[in-house]
């Protein structure tokens, strides 16, 4: 049953998720070719609880917020630091080792080291302007350079 913005699958309602996910699950679940309650993709796509034993924390680099975890690859925006440099940052928002949630005010007592794997340059982004009835147009683009770090510790 498909109703707008929410989705009742075999007993399990969903609320928030997007109509092309909507429709997606609906027909999966319809050609029984997946059952959210028995495990699979769906119970993946739609499980609300992290493990506990998953360590991970909201970091701040350069302006913006990231959720990291050991061993993960991320990229930022540019970092001034050589490749192969260690790079550690202090502005850790949130911690959570062990289902205990540490949330700062604004900061949490934590450190996040991280390795610099590489620098680079992002997809092209074209910027049109356009004057109507007066013939003026204008194509900019640019590409925002990043740094592709690799996450190493997370000092609690």
């Amino acid at each position: 049953m498909r109703n707008a913005g929410r989705v009742v699958i075999r007993g399990r309602v969903y609320d928030s998720l997007h109509p092309r996910l909507q429709l997606f699950v609906w027909k999966i679940c319809r050609l029984r070719l997946a059952d959210p309650t028995q495990g699979g993709i769906l119970r993946v796509l739609f499980s609300t609880q992290i493990p506990k034993s998953i360590m991970y924390a909201v970091v701040e680099i350069a302006g913006q917020q990231f959720v990291v975890a050991p061993n993960q690859t991320l990229t930022v925006p540019k970092l001034d630091s050589n490749v192969g440099d260690t790079v550690e940052f202090s502005n850790v928002v949130l911690t959570s080792k062990n289902g205990a949630v540490t949330v700062g005010t604004p900061y949490v007592k934590a450190t996040v080291k991280a390795t610099v794997n590489d620098h680079g340059k992002g997809e092209k982004v074209l910027v049109f302007h356009k004057k109507r009835r007066k013939g003026y147009q204008k194509l900019n683009g640019y590409r925002s350079h990043f740094t592709s770090i690799t996450i190493n510790a997370i000092n609690v």
